[in-house]
């Protein structure tokens, strides 16, 4: 019985060395997600990279750039499979390839390995003319862009819908009734720019469709087997999107390939593992000067659990004088006071709450006339507050402003920051 015993142990120990080994031999310098460019497209979309970039190094993955034509000259064994399980090929930065590496392709592919191809991946030839058919049209089953056919009706616009938010990770109050893509609060459904595709052959799975204005729809994000390994096709040009400030389905489709499908190691993003949460109040209103007592006597806000607080510091909410405002200079002051302890103080958006958003939505206040607005505030001369855009922080060095001195710092169009330091 010893024996039996020692030999399953011994036999354990054996298969967690090699489990133990393998992770990391992962994790050392040769483990990698690769992503890839067209050295010649860099000056073009030069924020390509950047855009890809930021994501990798935030979500803690291992990665190297590389110039896509290497790729042709290394070996796709099991072990470069092993190392390298995933290769991004972004929008844009590699419109032209060369029609040689397709094949590498295919065999990565069907050895085990996986691709992130978005939006115009070898949509070109070296001329910059566009193809009949793309590069990965065959691989892929769509044939993606088709300018040549389409012309000038190839790219539109579209609402994406979203078939399966659990596993791109896409939470409940960024989707509408429909499951489209929203900004949040009333602005509706977000419009992304797309192409236009003809489908092959449908033999994948779609986890987001692109809904034009017609209602009739296209392949959004599309998850397809290959051999061994797996495509995700995204047709949207996600670099775009971050350089505008939406990185979401760009962090989405990567956390969704590299994590759930692939299961890589990577670096997770907080501390020892454990996820945290972040409340946000808004405080847009005298209404609040009895909700934050209240607050606080009841439980609500508690020491030790972050929260941010944005506040709209204006001392009107609907109109001028309507005295509705939180007034944080004045008498909202006290208030924001008490919430220091709890967390952050921030803006929230234009000086009066209402005002100032419907102002902007209904088109009363134009460019010139938030310029006015913001100089016209720009003191406040009861308080003897200085708004400024040059200085970080004006009332500073200024002895006048004594032990409760409060300052609201102008960033940018609209928007006041109510700082925290400012309350020393």
């Amino acid at each position: 019985m010893r024996k039996v015993l020692f030999a399953i142990v011994f036999i354990l120990s054996i298969l967690l060395g090699i489990r133990i080994y393998s992770y990391f031999t992962l994790m050392n310098d040769d483990f990698k997600i690769f992503l890839a460019y067209n050295p010649a497209l860099l000056e073009k979309c030069s924020y390509v990279l950047s855009a890809y970039e930021s994501i990798l190094q935030e979500e803690g993955i291992p990665y190297e750039k590389i110039d896509y034509s290497l790729l042709n000259s290394m070996n796709k064994d099991d072990a470069f499979i092993q190392r390298h399980p995933a290769i991004i090929l972004p929008d844009c930065a590699l419109q032209q390839m060369n029609p040689d590496v397709s094949s590498w392709f295919e065999d990565y592919l069907s050895k085990g390995g996986s691709l992130l191809l978005v939006y115009d991946v070898g949509i070109k030839d070296y001329k910059g003319a566009y193809l009949e058919k793309p590069l990965f049209t065959s691989t892929l089953g769509i044939n993606y862009c088709p300018y040549e056919k389409m012309k000038d009706k190839t790219y539109t616009l579209g609402n994406v819908k979203i078939n399966d938010s659990a596993l791109l990770g896409i939470t409940p109050g960024k989707l509408d009734k429909e499951q489209r893509l929203i900004k949040g609060y009333v602005y509706g459904s977000l419009e992304y720019p797309t192409a236009n595709v003809q489908v092959l052959n449908p033999s994948f799975f779609t986890l987001a469709e692109v809904v034009l204005n017609d209602k009739n729809t296209l392949p959004g994000i599309v998850l397809k087997e290959y051999g061994e390994g797996k495509i995700f096709y995204v047709n949207l040009p996600l670099a775009y999107l971050k350089a505008y400030s939406d990185d979401l389905i760009l962090r989405s489709v990567i956390r969704t390939l590299l994590f759930k499908i692939l299961n890589i190691p990577h670096l997770v993003n907080t501390p020892y593992g454990i996820g945290g949460m972040v409340i946000n109040w808004h405080i847009d209103a005298n209404l609040d000067w009895k909700s934050i007592p209240y607050m606080i006597e009841n439980g609500y806000l508690v020491k030790g659990l972050e929260f941010s607080n944005h506040i709209t510091a204006g001392d009107f909410r609907d109109n001028p004088g309507d005295k509705l405002g939180f007034d944080a200079c004045g008498k909202g002051k006290e208030y924001a006071k008490m919430i220091l302890p709890y967390g952050e103080i921030g803006s929230h958006g234009g000086w009066a709450h209402n005002w100032f958003s419907y102002g902007i939505l209904e088109g009363k206040l134009s460019k010139e006339k938030i310029e006015k607005y913001i100089r016209k505030y720009s003191r406040i001369q009861d308080q003897r507050i200085l708004c400024s855009q040059r200085s970080p922080s004006p009332a500073r060095n200024n002895r006048n402003f004594g032990k409760t001195r409060c300052s609201c710092l102008l960033l940018h169009w609209g928007l006041w920051i109510f700082s925290q330091q400012n309350f020393l």
